[in-house]
């Protein structure tokens, strides 16, 4: 929203002002994010729930579906933690989220952040991500590799910087500047709905 010049936005319920140069910048990031295309194109998404779609994407993909087989370590014993919606061996984790609002997108955001700096950093991680794709692949897969992070958002119109919530911007930004200093490649993947053909 503007007002008087002044750039506002609303997160989490409350205003917030944004510098105009700040803000350009970011769009600037992410810009250079977006342009930068997934190794994978991700199936389109219709109508059906994201648990089922992560199915139907790992089946296309010919991936693993591991949306809420968590895994644990001592940092993330609680509830543990869900290393990605879809693995795709020998190295690529998709996280998967439909961009209806903001709280959808900072969670995905966090969510592959989360995951990537367990995996690269904790090695009972590494651990128990293995052991988890060992037991989901029958064993195929021995030694899964953490070479490549996509956020696959859903959405009915292009992903660009003029649609992304502000917050989610600065939020996008930030995690990619984190993943890449993990050395992990980091990339945005839009989900488009079916085709609609006469």
């Amino acid at each position: 929203m503007e007002e008087e010049g002044q750039r506002f936005c609303l997160h989490d319920g409350n205003w917030y002002r944004m510098d105009d140069r700040y803000l350009a910048r970011i769009d600037e990031r992410v810009r250079d994010i977006l342009a930068e295309p997934a190794s994978l194109t991700l199936p389109p998404w219709g109508d059906e729930y994201e648990d089922a779609y992560n199915k139907h994407a790992a089946k296309a993909l010919s991936g693993y579906c591991l949306d809420r087989k968590l895994i644990t370590t001592p940092l993330h014993s609680r509830g543990g933690i869900e290393p990605c919606d879809v693995f795709v061996a020998p190295g690529t984790l998709i996280h998967v989220k439909r961009g209806r609002q903001s709280a959808d997108l900072s969670h995905l955001l966090a969510q592959g952040l989360v995951s990537t700096d367990a995996l690269a950093r904790d090695e009972n991680a590494r651990t128990a991500w293995k052991k988890r794709i060992s037991e989901e692949s029958d064993g195929i897969i021995q030694d899964a590799e953490l070479k490549e992070v996509i956020l696959a958002i859903g959405s009915a119109r292009p992903i660009t910087a003029d649609t992304l919530f502000t917050f989610t911007k600065v939020n996008l930004v930030k995690q990619f500047d984190a993943l890449r200093y993990l050395g992990v490649q980091a990339h945005v993947a839009t989900i488009s709905p079916p085709s609609q053909e006469l």
